[in-house]
């Protein structure tokens, strides 16, 4: 480009740069769920067939009774499960069992 100074455009390229910099650097506001914990989940899905005891045969969910609706809280209550598990492993202020 003939006859475009360069001071200006670099002026211009600092002056955008530092904008944009300064806009991302601002706080934001994060929210954190408190997870449910496994009783809950069960609590408040009394008619999962998966949360009752298994009458069956061999002891396994009636799948007759058992709609798709039925899988998700059952695997969230699972996970919840795992991860209260996990978080006590992992919180155990105790010395190591060592053989």
């Amino acid at each position: 480009m003939p006859g475009l100074p360069l001071k200006p455009l670099l002026s211009s390229i600092i002056i955008v740069l530092t904008l944009n910099a300064c806009s991302i650097n601002r706080p934001q506001t994060v929210i954190v769920e408190t997870p449910l914990t496994a009783e809950q989940i069960i609590q408040q899905n009394p008619d999962n067939p998966f949360f009752a005891p298994y009458n069956t045969v061999y002891q396994i969910p009636d799948f007759a009774n058992i709609t798709s609706e039925d899988y998700l809280p059952a695997f969230e209550a699972g996970i919840a499960e795992l991860q209260q598990q996990i978080s006590l492993i992992a919180n155990n202020k105790q010395a190591p069992y060592i053989c």
